[in-house]
C-alpha cells in the first residue's frame, strides 16, 4: 500500500497507475485436501509464476491468505493484458507433494489515469 500510495501521490512523475487484483480459485480446496504444507507451496508457485510473467519494475504483494496484488506503471490495455499473462500462467496444473492440483485465479484490474482525481490506494484496491 506504501508503494502504491507513493505512485499515486508523485505529481512531477505520475503516469498511469494500474493494480492487479488477484485472487486463487480452489486454494481451500488445496488445503483442505492436502494440508497447509501444500498450500503454502502452492502460494510460493503461484508468486513464483506471477512474478514470472510481470518482469521486473513491478511489484508483487501477497495481500493476505489467497489473494495477491500486481502494482505497474500501465495503462488499462498493458494491464488487462498482463492481467491475462498472469492468469494463463495460474491456470497450468501444480505438482504440489507428489499430487496435482488444478488451480486458477480471479482478476481484476483498476487503473488511475494522469488528471484524474487523485485516489487513495485504498480505493484504487
Amino acid at each position: 500500500m506504501e508503494r502504491l500510495g507513493e505512485l499515486l501521490d508523485d505529481p512531477v512523475e505520475r503516469s498511469e497507475v494500474a493494480l492487479i487484483f488477484v485472487d486463487l480459485d480452489r486454494f481451500k480446496q488445496v488445503n483442505d485436501s492436502s494440508g497447509h504444507h501444500a498450500g503454502n507451496a502452492l502460494l510460493r508457485e503461484v508468486a513464483a509464476r506471477i512474478t514470472g510473467v510481470t518482469g521486473p519494475g513491478r511489484l508483487l504483494a501477497r495481500l493476505g491468505g489467497d489473494e495477491f496484488a500486481v502494482v505497474a506503471s500501465a495503462g488499462i490495455e498493458e494491464a488487462t493484458e498482463l492481467a491475462g499473462h498472469v492468469h494463463d500462467a495460474l491456470a497450468r496444473p501444480y505438482g504440489l507433494l507428489d499430487r496435482v492440483h488444478q488451480v486458477g485465479a480471479s482478476i481484476g484490474v483498476a487503473v488511475a489515469e494522469p488528471g484524474e482525481p487523485r485516489l487513495a490506494p485504498e480505493e484504487l484496491l
